[in-house]
């Protein structure tokens, strides 16, 4: 009965630690997103803003230098910043310089997934506007590979403790199995020793509950 009891407690705290596990990671995991995705769209903003200051001088080679720099951070795949009529002043892969874009998304901010040369990315495009007029936009494609580590990362954690939650459940049903069921095997063997003529038995339980009123 031992044995069963702690198979049966085992298996039930074992699915609660999964079950939590699985509730903190998808929380971590989704608030980590959300957090490196405001950041992101912080940062395209300001080179958005940054666009709309060199227009306004008419400086093109601030432009070109921005999206240059911009480039060169951690996991930027590619830079892209238009004006007001959505010409590419600057195109990172140049392959689209002059050109006029036509936005899918409106004269809004959004963020969309995407895939790049056969990895997930991320494309981020911010519209810097006065009232409802837009003045300029910048569109960045970050690669997901760093935040693909970190969410790993993550999850690794979150198995680990988990697989620690296991053991210490295992280990805790085990003597609770013992607690519940030491008063049951001693009652057993009273009633084992009176069968077997042993009178002067006596069946010490102290549980406190019926089980020692029956003993008694």
């Amino acid at each position: 009965m031992k044995w069963k009891l702690t198979v049966v407690m085992s298996f039930l705290m074992a699915i609660v630690s999964m079950l939590l596990a699985s509730g903190a990671y998808f929380y971590m995991k989704s608030n980590y997103l959300t957090a490196i995705n405001s950041n992101r769209l912080l940062v395209v903003s300001n080179l958005a803003m940054s666009t709309f200051e060199a227009l306004l001088r008419e400086d093109l080679g601030s432009i070109a230098f921005l999206g240059g720099q911009f480039e060169k951070q951690r996991d930027v795949m590619s830079v892209m910043v238009m004006d007001r009529e959505n010409k590419v002043l600057y195109d990172s892969r140049h392959q689209l310089d002059g050109m006029v874009i036509k936005e899918s998304q409106g004269d809004v901010s959004y963020s969309i997934s995407v895939v790049v040369n056969r990895k997930e990315a991320t494309e981020i495009t911010v519209p810097f506007k006065i009232g409802e007029t837009k003045w300029a936009s910048a569109r960045v494609v970050y690669s997901m590979g760093t935040i693909n580590k970190e969410i790993a990362v993550i999850f690794k954690t979150v198995f680990l403790f988990c697989l620690g939650c296991i053991v210490v459940g295992i280990a805790i049903s085990s003597v609770l199995a013992r607690w519940i069921t030491r008063p049951i095997e001693e009652l057993a063997k009273g009633i084992n020793a009176v069968e077997n003529g042993d009178l002067d038995y006596r069946i010490r339980i102290e549980s406190h509950d019926e089980l020692e009123r029956v003993g008694n």
